[in-house]
């Protein structure tokens, strides 16, 4: 009843653009994961059934996003500094450039120049313009820095109002709003970057012109997190896991000298990996063994905090002794079993690294 009022809300109330999405890459996306934009922006062009069935898009982070702005960010903003406030709120304006675009949140301008000398931005330059953006963020999440794919939207951002505005900012400034205490936000610097812009420049020409299945998988490689939160993981699964059949014999001597060179990197890198996984276990184990040692749990000094805390054990059905119990009772469990997706395994054989 309400649940579903509230759900609708959200769906009919999501952000609207003024640029056609499907044309360009959005500074909020260039971060992301190259193969999942490019099969978002398929979608918009009309191609269907790529996404994985049942999937739903969370609406309720993104317009928790945008009444924070709308209501308490740009409105605080705008007490705060008035007409030095521009680019945001009703004022706000979409730049483009090729196949990269972006709606900036807002930008503050005729700061003291030496404002963030304290932040590592020694100079704001003459406008004293200092780009910024409106994030919210859940408690539970860590949050030891800026977010990358954050900072990468700034760095989009700052570039395209120096060439299309008659402001000249030289850094933005990403504040993490505490999605249940409002009152409660980090802010982090970031400084313009033309090369980085470049980069970035190019790569969303690259998601734009390329076939989604020839773009690395970025989310899976960077460990899978993003996955999570894709409508695409089933396709993409099935592209990973798609292993060839070719007999050795049509193989060319040159291709698999370049395999046989990638295996030993690999089997370099794995070996880097371990050996770097045990060192950071080692640290880990002798910081706790020296707050044992003083019957401490929690330090705090020089902006940094340690603390070390208690985890419950999750509660979890022990399939083995269930099905064991099921069998006794005379219950057939087949009708509850479901088959995963396929997957593959890359072996390396005879190499020692």
């Amino acid at each position: 009843m309400i649940a579903e009022a509230i759900a609708e809300f959200a769906v009919s109330n999501g952000r609207m653009f003024e640029t056609d999405r499907s044309q360009t890459v959005g500074a909020s996306e260039i971060g992301q994961c190259a193969r999942k934009v490019a099969w978002l922006k398929a979608e918009l062009l009309g191609e269907t059934g790529l996404r994985d069935s049942g999937y739903s898009d969370a609406k309720g982070s993104r317009l928790r996003g945008r009444v924070f702005e709308d209501h308490i960010w740009v409105p605080a903003v705008r007490a705060t500094y008035g007409d030095r406030f521009v680019l945001g709120g009703t004022e706000q304006k979409t730049f483009l450039d090729g196949y990269l675009s972006c709606t900036p949140d807002g930008m503050i301008v005729a700061l003291p120049r030496d404002t963030l000398v304290d932040r590592g931005v020694p100079d704001l330059g003459p406008d004293g313009a200092l780009v910024i953006d409106a994030k919210t963020i859940d408690p539970r999440a860590a949050l030891n820095g800026p977010k990358p794919e954050h900072v990468a939207q700034v760095i989009v951002q700052l570039e395209m109002i120096r060439a299309q505005t008659r402001w000249k900012p030289e850094a933005g400034m990403l504040t993490y709003t505490d999605a249940s205490h409002w009152d409660l936000t980090s802010e982090f610097a970031v400084r313009r970057d033309p090369e980085a812009y470049a980069h970035l420049k190019r790569r969303a020409r690259e998601i734009m012109t390329t076939a989604p299945l020839e773009l690395k998988p970025e989310g899976f490689i960077a460990g899978g997190k993003e996955c999570g939160y894709c409508a695409f993981t089933k396709v993409c699964g099935r592209a990973r896991s798609d292993v060839p059949f070719a007999h050795e014999a049509d193989l060319d001597p040159q291709f698999v000298a370049e395999v046989i060179d990638s295996a030993r990197a690999i089997k370099r890198a794995e070996a880097n990996s371990d050996a770097a996984t045990a060192a950071l276990r080692t640290l880990q184990n002798d910081l706790k063994e020296r707050l044992r040692a003083k019957k401490a749990r929690r330090v705090k000094a020089d902006g940094v905090t340690v603390l070390w805390s208690p985890v419950k054990g999750r509660a979890v059905l022990d399939a083995k002794a269930l099905k064991v119990a099921a069998e006794r009772a005379g219950i057939d469990l087949t009708p509850f079993e479901t088959v995963g997706e396929p997957s593959d395994r890359l072996e390396i054989r005879g190499i020692t690294p």
